[in-house]
């Protein structure tokens, strides 16, 4: 595992990254007036968190379901070196239908890849091409359809208590498809992966104006299509740790499914909950600031939901590609 170079963050710094992960496009003169300090500061510390690359970049979250795709997960266990694994991280960067992919110690397996497809037919071109490239590399893989998505705030930057207002949620199914014109489609082209950029910057990108990159993002965001603009922090630098935590759902007990959900949403060090169809049922994000922490949530998931929970399993997160 890679080692941790953790730098000494103050509170205005915390406060700076919590109002950021609500919203990466917030502007220095709006943090500035939350957190009652200058613009000057708000911008040397915002240019010093960047520079020390605490945050990596900046994503635009898009559902990719209300243009009428469906999102799949695999997780792929490897028989290969550091080096071919690096192939196969950019052969899946190279595809337009990858969303994500994470690089995990597990004994079970050492990739996650996110990724959309139109149809059915689709999903496995997707799937049987990286197996045909990859034949000798992959020793095994599990699939999953994304079902429902809840994210949070990073509200243990600051707080003790979940701020539930800035819950947002992602319904994957029974949705209505939004169609994109010209402009829509260069504006999430250049906004997916630079969402702090500039409406004026965007508008020279895309030979349009600073008015129309305004209406439109607006209405990406009111159709849904954009849910949130959030920061990629490096967790190597970071004295937290991110994990992903897989389980499985006992069907005689499902009807107990929403006091484990409830229980999870009060989890303040807990980021995203998923529903899958798949192998294993609901995966959770946490991210804490020891091992410890996570054995000891996982005893009492264990303890309080023995009845439900049939099985767990816990991955570290090593490092995320956003594509």
């Amino acid at each position: 595992m890679s080692t941790k170079s953790c730098y000494k963050l103050d509170y205005l710094d915390l406060k700076i990254l919590s109002l950021i992960d609500q919203n990466a496009r917030e502007n220095i003169s709006t943090i500035a007036k939350k957190l009652k300090t200058s613009q000057q500061v708000i911008s040397y510390r915002l240019q010093n968190l960047e520079a020390m690359e605490i945050i990596k970049g900046y994503i635009s979250c898009i559902d990719y379901s209300v243009l009428g795709n469906t999102i799949y997960k695999i997780y792929i266990k490897l028989n290969s070196t550091n080096e071919n694994k690096q192939k196969i991280i950019d052969y899946l960067r190279s595809k337009k239908q990858t969303i994500k992919i994470i690089e995990v110690y597990s004994s079970n397996w050492d990739l996650i890849v996110k990724f959309y497809a139109e149809n059915l037919s689709e999903s496995y071109v997707y799937i049987k091409n990286l197996k045909i490239n990859f034949k000798d590399e992959i020793i095994n893989t599990d699939y999953f359809i994304l079902l429902e998505k809840t994210s949070f705030s990073r509200d243990y930057f600051t707080e003790k208590y979940r701020r539930l207002n800035n819950k947002i949620e992602y319904k994957f199914y029974d949705k209505k498809i939004e169609k994109l014109n010209t402009i829509d489609k260069k504006i999430l082209y250049n906004i997916k992966n630079h969402a702090r950029i500039s409406s004026v910057f965007l508008a020279k990108e895309i030979e349009s104006t600073p008015n129309t990159v305004l209406s439109r993002l607006k209405q990406l965001k009111c159709s849904g299509i954009i849910k949130s603009y959030r920061p990629i922090f490096n967790f190597r630098k970071l004295p937290f740790s991110s994990y992903k935590i897989l389980l499985k759902i006992n069907p005689k007990k499902d009807h107990k499914e929403e006091e484990l959900i409830t229980f999870f949403e009060n989890n303040t060090n807990i980021i995203n909950i998923r529903k899958f169809i798949g192998p294993w049922d609901l995966e959770i994000d946490l991210e804490t600031t020891s091992k410890e922490e996570v054995f000891g949530f996982i005893n009492i998931l264990r303890s309080n939901f023995f009845e439900i929970v049939k099985d767990v399993n816990l991955l570290d997160v090593a490092f995320e590609y956003y594509c």
